[in-house]
């Protein structure tokens, strides 16, 4: 929203009262747009996303997120990264795309940062155990054992007695069996969220 340039007082040698630019141009206000910037603070805590407040239809959301795990199966791991980056903006609550962004980054190698986005995936549904399996293997592939092992007890508390993670705790337990051994560490597996399902 844009305001008109002030009139300068009366004895006042300014022309320029802040409320225009160099060229002249009005400038916005501020206000307007802090009154907007708190409207969306509201929504937001009051559990709205973005791609509601904008309008994006759930069929969208799912249509974007099919075509990147199409870019993922591919192995166009970036560009299904700008893909489930787009998403997590569009509805950051929905740890899917999360864990998605995170599997792209552990297959482009970035361990470090994967790590990041599978804690947030972990912190949104604490009843889910495949981000602490997978931040365990690239707790492996960085040659960090004692914290890949927590991630994978972490993961396997989670997953006993849970029919929808019984597979996941089979491949738990194989890992926990293998690092007691001391054998080697096994190959980035990352896939994104529901590409099992």
């Amino acid at each position: 929203m844009m305001t008109t340039p002030a009139t300068p007082q009366a004895g006042s040698a300014a022309t320029n009262t802040g409320t225009s630019t160099a060229t002249g141009a009005p400038e916005p206000s501020g206000q307007p747009e802090l009154a907007l910037g708190m409207e969306l603070l509201e929504r937001l805590m009051d559990g709205h996303t973005l791609g509601h407040m904008l309008g994006y239809s759930e069929e969208s959301r799912e249509a974007l997120y099919a075509f990147g795990h199409s870019l993922y199966g591919q192995g166009r791991y970036d560009d299904a990264m700008h893909m489930f980056g787009f998403l997590m903006m569009y509805d950051h609550l929905d740890t899917r795309f999360y864990k998605a962004y995170a599997a792209c980054l552990q297959m482009a190698g970035r361990r470090e940062d994967a790590l990041r986005y599978y804690a947030i995936a972990s912190l949104l549904d604490l009843t889910d155990p495949e981000p602490a399996f997978q931040s365990a293997q690239c707790f492996l592939a960085l040659g960090r054992r004692g914290e890949a092992r927590e991630s994978l007890e972490y993961a396997k508390s989670m997953a006993a007695g849970e029919n929808q993670h019984a597979q996941l705790f089979e491949r738990v337990s194989l890992l926990l069996d293998l690092l007691d051994k001391h054998q080697g560490a096994p190959s980035d597996s990352a896939e994104p969220a529901g590409a099992k399902e």
